[in-house]
């Protein structure tokens, strides 16, 4: 540090850092002194205890069961506090090592600025600095000099932007400098003023850069509009030599009967025929190309229509086909429908007497059943008040393989000797009634069309 030449501005801090380092570090020296005395301390009187054979006697060894635990508490606490700052201190090396790392990559970017630190006496730096102004000015290419310089004149972004902002607000060079070193120190007065230098070199050659672009936006436009005229100038030549063909096959026709004309016509007569002629044709190449424009409009347009018209018709034909098609499902379903109704004429068809019929049956057969329940249940009471006391049995109230009432009725074997009402049918056997409320069009179209 003593070597080195650094300002008073930059030295102050660093010599703070510098004395706040070493006294912490003598801090945590102290620190780690002590409690490794007093662990030791504690360690000597231990063995100490050990080695006396008149001590060992008078031991108390949960005593000193409990003084041994406390020391290796102490030592590992010792040892995890250790293990903590060790941590904390590696991190720390790491951090110093990438800044040390980023430091020395940009290294070069500082480079000049230390060999030019301190007052231009000596004749080298004032060479220096003259030859570096003079290489500034012999580029006459903003892109030569974007090439050596860079955007920036090697500065940061963060100073490049500080001094545009604080060339806005200040008049004069030296109001600069003093504004760019309050904020930063780094940069000295020289750095500060080349860099003025180069960026009043940059906005001159952007602004001839510039100028040359319009320039040569200038020249094209020219160039367009000479090109233009000469197009209308071919026009009026071509023009002119079909004026110039017809009036020579017009005096080759009429020269026999119109040279008497000719003679008495003069120059100015001329040059207005050929004026109006001129008027006349470029009229007739206007018309000729309008009518070529409605030409090609009316042939779109009549394209257009058929192409549209033949979308219409292939649609209409599509329509008559599906119509046809399902004219002919829907014939094929109902000769479908009546060929079945034919064939199974034992089909059951909707008949409310039959239901009425029914329904008085029904109530007929379970008007009887609940009489022979009734009887049954009148008769199990007299026999169960007869037999139990006398006959003790053991009752099974399982169902398993019993025969129904239903099908008890169903086998009964009639008794030609009793009156019996008619026969009842069972409710399985009555035809199912319902409602058929399809939608048969929708299916009809659907059967239609995956039959196309």
């Amino acid at each position: 540090m003593e070597n080195m030449k650094l300002e008073s501005e930059i030295l102050r801090p660093i010599l703070r850092n510098m004395n706040d380092i070493s006294r912490n570090r003598e801090i945590f020296l102290d620190n780690i002194k002590k409690s490794l005395d007093k662990i030791t301390e504690e360690l000597q009187l231990v063995q100490s205890i050990t080695n006396c054979p008149e001590q060992i006697q008078k031991l108390d060894t949960n005593a000193y069961k409990q003084r041994l635990l406390k020391l290796s508490q102490k030592i590992r606490n010792f040892q995890e506090s250790c293990q903590q700052k060790i941590a904390t201190l590696s991190q720390e090396q790491t951090a110093l090592e990438s800044e040390l790392r980023e430091f020395e990559s940009n290294l070069h970017k500082y480079e000049d600025t230390i060999s030019r630190i301190g007052k231009p006496t000596s004749a080298m730096s004032a060479n220096k600095e003259n030859k570096r102004c003079y290489n500034y000015k012999k580029i006459e290419d903003l892109h030569e000099l974007i090439a050596k310089t860079g955007y920036t004149d090697n500065w940061s972004n963060e100073d490049h932007l500080l001094f545009l902002k604080m060339r806005k607000k200040c008049s004069s060079i030296p109001a600069l400098v003093a504004a760019i070193r309050v904020k930063c120190p780094d940069l000295t007065a020289e750095t500060i003023v080349n860099h003025e230098a180069w960026y009043k070199i940059y906005l001159r050659l952007r602004e001839k850069q510039r100028s040359s672009i319009r320039e040569w936006r200038k020249q094209k436009e020219m160039e367009k509009m000479k090109m233009k005229n000469r197009e209308d100038e071919t026009e009026s030549e071509t023009l002119e030599k079909m004026l110039r063909e017809k009036s020579n096959s017009n005096i080759t026709k009429d020269f026999p009967t119109c040279v008497t004309d000719k003679m008495r016509t003069t120059k100015t007569d001329n040059s207005i025929d050929i004026n109006n002629q001129k008027k006349e044709l470029i009229k007739q190449w206007k018309a000729e190309r309008e009518n070529k424009r409605l030409l090609e409009e009316e042939q779109s347009r009549i394209l257009i229509e058929s192409k549209l018209a033949a979308q219409e018709k292939r649609k209409r034909e599509r329509l008559e086909r599906l119509r046809k098609v399902l004219a002919e499902h829907r014939e094929k379903t109902s000769m479908e429908v009546s060929s079945e109704v034919s064939k199974d004429d034992s089909r059951p068809y909707y008949n409310p007497m039959l239901i009425k019929a029914f329904r008085k049956q029904d109530a007929e057969f379970t008007r009887k059943k609940k009489n022979l329940i009734a009887v049954r249940k009148s008769d199990q009471n007299r026999t169960i008040k007869i037999v139990r006391p006398q006959i003790a049995k053991k009752q099974d109230h399982s169902t398993l393989l019993n025969s129904t009432e239903v099908w008890r009725e169903k086998c009964r074997i009639p008794d030609p000797n009793t009156k019996e009402s008619k026969k009842l049918q069972y409710i399985k056997d009555v035809p199912r009634l319902y409602v058929q409320w399809r939608n048969k069009e929708s299916m009809e179209i659907k059967d239609a069309l995956t039959f196309l």
